[in-house]
């Protein structure tokens, strides 16, 4: 029960309709925090806790017999334990997503920034992507088989052949979005489930394993797609070097060199401006 006033107000019974879960901002987490850690030392000579330090009081009591928190004022039984938060001086990429970034970089071409996936399997993704979080998962099928009528004699896929697929994918999608309507004029079409979601995750992995070893020459720009690998938690990227021997005369040579996390987020951006259906 809440108090006001030395009024009693009963609890507030929420009931979202989803719930979608994410990583705080920067400025989510300073306003959580309650101290900035600014020293790797955690305790004095005495043993007892530094100010600003990983066991800072205002974090929490440690033990029984410690003083009571510096934020809350209660006990270790009470305190629920606060937040602090260490700024770091350079930008690093958070290990959650590291395999998500090396994918997506090694799938892309560095040059022009765009993912080196066929035009119209990207269409085609994008598509049913919207299908499977308006909860048509059903209509999936149909889709694959008008499409298959228009693929099944191809070997290679043509730019006019890429705008028919473009063209049938939105009519596609627009009769479904009509039909549902007519059916369900008050409801709200916007579905985001666990089975969504992992259907959706499903079909983007079947694509990405599809192309994941791009070919060494840009579907788009025709210029060289550096090579990349993974080293723990580093992405290395091969670049051409150029020396001038005097003997020789011009020599070319690959130098592998760590892809730093500024760099990393600048290709992602550029990456996402090109494609933001594909990573929606």
């Amino acid at each position: 029960m809440s108090r006001s006033g030395g009024l009693r107000f009963p609890p507030k019974h929420l009931y979202p309709k989803s719930v979608i879960f994410s990583v705080f901002s920067s400025e989510e987490i300073k306003k959580l925090s309650v101290v900035k850690i600014v020293t790797p030392l955690s305790f004095n000579t005495l043993g007892h806790p530094l100010k600003d330090g990983l066991y800072d009081p205002s974090l929490g009591p440690l033990r029984e017999n410690s003083d009571p928190c510096g934020t809350c004022r209660e006990n270790v039984n009470k305190c629920p334990g606060h937040f602090g938060h260490i700024e770091l001086p350079v930008l690093v990429v958070n290990p959650l997503f590291h395999k998500t970034l090396f994918t997506i970089l090694k799938i892309s071409c560095l040059k022009c920034f765009t993912v080196q996936i066929p035009r119209h399997v990207r269409t085609v993704l994008a598509a049913k992507t919207k299908l499977l979080d308006a909860g048509f998962y059903l209509e999936l099928d149909d889709l694959d088989r008008e499409l298959a009528a228009i693929t099944s004699n191809c070997t290679e896929i043509t730019e006019g052949e890429e705008e028919i697929i473009r063209e049938t994918v939105e009519k596609f999608v627009q009769a479904i979005s009509r039909k549902k309507s007519r059916q369900f004029p008050d409801i709200e079409v916007n579905i985001v489930t666990r089975n969504a979601t992992m259907e959706r995750q499903i079909h983007i992995d079947d694509v990405i394993k599809s192309y994941k070893s791009p070919g060494r020459i840009c579907t788009n720009c025709q210029l060289p797609i550096p090579k990349l690998s993974a080293l723990k938690n580093q992405i290395i990227i091969a670049q051409s070097v150029v020396s001038t021997d005097e003997r020789s005369g011009v020599a070319h040579k690959t130098e592998n060199v760590p892809l730093m996390a500024d760099q990393s987020r600048k290709y992602v951006r550029r990456i996402w401006e090109n494609d933001p259906e594909i990573f929606k």
